[in-house]
């Protein structure tokens, strides 16, 4: 028996490593929940043994092989999807070679842990400004 979609359900796009809804991007564009941003997918292969490369369109995130052609989402998750949370479990993965670096640490990147109240005295601590939301907290 197959239900309706509810509103919004259609588009909500899931996170490859945990399955949560993914709200952010990772270096190679592919659609993670924020716990999951700095983590890099292996390389793809297709069900055929080919490789896949990434493509991007209007309606996400897609992928294609030499062989079979276009291959969506939930298909290169049901051939790759236990190398995926294996990389998960290991941790972020080490930087290919095509896949672009970010310069440097977003700001703010090491106050990630802890309580607002934490963050905050690390932000004083450190010299920074606090923003007006984190100044009506206190």
């Amino acid at each position: 028996m197959r239900l309706p979609k509810h509103y919004g359900e259609s588009s909500v796009a899931r996170c490859p490593f945990c399955g949560e809804a993914a709200y952010a991007k990772n270096c190679q564009g592919v659609p993670v929940c924020r716990a999951h941003v700095g983590a890099q997918l292996p390389d793809l292969k297709c069900v055929c043994g080919g490789w896949l490369d990434q493509r991007e369109s209007k309606f996400g995130t897609f992928y294609t092989c030499m062989r079979c052609g276009p291959v969506s989402f939930s298909r290169m998750m049901e051939t790759n999807g236990d190398k995926i949370r294996e990389a998960a479990r290991k941790g972020a993965q080490p930087a290919q070679a095509g896949a672009p670096q970010p310069a440097s640490q977003p700001r703010g990147a090491q106050s990630r842990g802890g309580t607002l109240r934490e963050r905050i005295k690390e932000k004083l601590a450190r010299g920074e400004a606090l923003t007006p939301d984190e100044l009506d907290f206190l």
